[in-house]
Parts: C-alpha cells; sequence; structure tokens
C-alpha cells in the first residue's frame, strides 16, 4: 500500500504547531501595530486579539500533548495538560 503525500512523518505535526503559534503571535504584534497608528478600529483589535489568543492556546496545549506522548506518566506533562483549559 502506498503512503498518501498528506500523511506526516512523526515529528512534523510539532513543527506545525510551533509554525502556527509564530503566525498568532506575529499576527497580534502587527495588529497592534495597525491599532496604535489609529488606523484599526478596537472592535476590530478585540476580535483579532480574541481569536488570536484561542489559537495560541490551543496550538500551546496541544504542542504539549504531542511532547508529552512518548512518556504520558510523567508528572510534569499530566500536570501540564490537565491545568491548561483551566488557566484560559
Amino acid at each position: 500500500m502506498r503512503k498518501s503525500d498528506l500523511d506526516f512523518e512523526e515529528g512534523q505535526t510539532t513543527y506545525l504547531y510551533v509554525i502556527t503559534m509564530i503566525a498568532a503571535a506575529l499576527t497580534i504584534y502587527f495588529s497592534l501595530d495597525e491599532y496604535k497608528k489609529g488606523s484599526m478600529s478596537t472592535r476590530n483589535f478585540k476580535i483579532i486579539c480574541v481569536c488570536e489568543s484561542v489559537v495560541l492556546l490551543s496550538q500551546l496545549y496541544f504542542l504539549l500533548i504531542v511532547a508529552c506522548w512518548p512518556s504520558p506518566e510523567s508528572m510534569i506533562c499530566t500536570v501540564l495538560t490537565a491545568m491548561l483549559p483551566f488557566l484560559i
């Protein structure tokens, strides 16, 4: 059976999570600059910040799960993945 071109190798999803987090952080940074210049309304800035913050937190959560997957019984991984939804 031929492996699909869309299948990810082990570890490639980690890079996708990091790239997505960087893109979300840059979006917030650049929209902050536009907001300070006065070319973006407060309403739009708040919407962007809320949406991108959700992306950042969800990607961080999935990154912790992927990073802890080889040894899910480790105490720090269990505590971090269990506490992250409550920190939001």
